[in-house]
């Protein structure tokens, strides 16, 4: 059984770390691989508001970055939002989606968290997220 909701987080940054958007959104009753999926076409939906030319998204779930990079068959779960994705991409110059442990990704993890206490789900201002969720490898609880 999986939870009846879950948040999907982006953290967008510049190539030396400085914060460029946050964005948070609800997702309702998502299994695990479609929340990460949907997580991903977020970035990229921000991504896209912004005219970034190239991006990196970083993922926590190998499966879903593997299935995507052809390295294992699609995830029957990600093939609806894969479709959205691919739709998508005609709107950069250069899109690597990557795999990134959790223990290194701890930020996008604490502002889901976050959002979901505070019932925030929205473009975030970078300024107004505590220090405390802020961090790469603490986790916030």
């Amino acid at each position: 059984m999986f939870a009846e909701e879950s948040v999907g987080a982006v953290l967008a940054r510049d190539h030396q770390g400085i914060i460029l958007a946050i964005k948070t959104t609800l997702l309702s009753f998502p299994d695990p691989i479609t929340a990460e999926a949907l997580a991903i076409l977020l970035g990229l939906e921000v991504a896209r508001t912004h005219s970034w030319p190239s991006v990196v998204v970083e993922s926590g779930c190998l499966k879903l970055v593997n299935s995507w990079n052809g390295g294992s068959e699609v995830l029957w779960q990600a093939t609806h939002v894969f479709k959205q994705i691919r739709d998508l991409m005609t709107s950069f110059s250069q899109v690597v989606i990557t795999f990134v442990f959790m223990e290194y990704n701890y930020f996008a993890h604490n502002l889901a968290l976050l959002a979901y206490v505070c019932s925030s789900f929205d473009t975030l201002n970078p300024s107004k997220v505590p220090t405390v969720v802020c961090q790469d490898h603490f986790q916030w609880d």
